[in-house]
């Protein structure tokens, strides 16, 4: 199992990450830390 994660994480292009959530003030939260650590 952890193979296959780090395999799935590999794969990924770190420098196009977005993060995107549906909801209310919580996912304003989650928003605003992600902008703090450099996502878009």
């Amino acid at each position: 199992m952890r193979d296959e994660i780090l395999a799935t994480l590999n794969s990924y292009d770190f420098e196009k990450i977005k993060i995107g959530t549906l909801g209310s003030h919580s996912a304003l939260n989650i928003l605003r830390g992600a902008k703090d650590e450099g996502f878009e």
